[in-house]
């Protein structure tokens, strides 16, 4: 029968070869470039999580990033707010800046727009504008920033007027209805599904494209916002907390965004329903080869 002695020098013996296992994998993997890589998680819609692991990919040589996918914004918002999640990629600066103000929040927006969705204004049941009815039904987005963005739109298309005098309307906020149209305030996962119950409804062109193509192929798009408003408003981009701004990894991601590269994919993959305006800012042009979207002296 063993001794103690002897049971004590095998456990410090198996400790010594485990120490020494664990101490040679570290070395092997820095040897071999394989150091322990920032981990970090990307809070997003599922219209976005290719576009974050497009970004993943061209950075895995450096950073483990992973898109966390949210059923909607507040949550993305409110996620990287409290430090479960890195940054996110979702909100236009106006939708930041009252997510701010509504919550308490600290969040930055980081340097930028990264793409902009313009928004549409479609219907499955009008070919045009005029041929919106007489007391008819329409819908527009229930935030306040994409509500605010969709009422000027409308305004502009001679559709409404509201009181510009009210930061952030709603359809109370309506002071001009020539058709005397009902307009209603939906949730943006509400308006395909709702799209039989009015004559038409304003919707960003990412979640147009993101619509079943046989659902997609019953609309009409009766007008776009202008590439203006669109640039203005229609964006998305990274927002962090303050104390990751300046992190080697957030000016990684931003700039991986705004490669001509990540702007032929994003064009290509989703057929100019997604604009690459972070590539057209920091490059400085005001076009690009695909007639899709010109850009009219942005920020000027």
């Amino acid at each position: 029968m063993m001794n103690k002695g002897r049971k004590m020098t095998a456990v410090l013996l198996v400790l010594v070869m485990a120490l020494s296992l664990a101490a040679c994998q570290k070395e092997g993997q820095e040897a071999s470039g394989e150091a322990e890589k920032p981990e970090l998680t990307v809070g997003c819609l599922a219209r976005d999580e290719d576009s974050v692991k497009w970004i993943a990919e061209k950075l895995a040589d450096k950073y483990v990033i992973t898109p966390r996918v949210y059923s909607e914004t507040v949550s993305i918002m409110q996620a990287a707010a409290d430090g479960e999640d890195d940054l996110n990629y979702i909100a236009s600066i106006p939708y930041w800046e009252n997510y701010n103000s509504s919550y308490g929040g600290d969040l930055i927006f980081y340097k930028d727009h990264v793409t902009a969705s313009p928004a549409l204004f479609i219907s499955q049941k009008c070919k045009s504008l005029e041929e919106i009815p007489q007391n008819g039904i329409i819908a527009v987005a229930n935030d306040n920033a994409s509500r605010l963005r969709e009422l000027r739109f409308l305004q502009e298309l001679g559709v409404l007027e509201y009181d510009e005098n009210v930061e952030y309307p709603t359809v109370l906020d309506i002071t001009s209805n020539p058709k005397n149209l009902t307009v209603n305030e939906i949730d943006a996962r509400s308006r395909v599904g709702a799209l039989p119950d009015y004559d038409a409804l304003s919707i960003a062109s990412s979640n147009f494209w993101m619509m079943d193509a046989g659902e997609r192929e019953k609309c009409a798009i009766l007008a776009q916002e202008s590439d203006q408003a669109c640039a203005d408003a229609g964006g998305q981009g990274f927002c962090c907390l303050k104390e990751n701004e300046n992190e080697p990894w957030m000016e990684d991601i931003w700039k991986t965004a705004c490669t001509k590269e990540f702007a032929d994919w994003l064009l290509e993959t989703y057929e100019g329903a997604f604009i690459p305006i972070g590539y057209y800012l920091q490059s400085g042009q005001v076009e690009y080869e695909k007639p899709t979207f010109e850009v009219p002296d942005i920020y000027e």
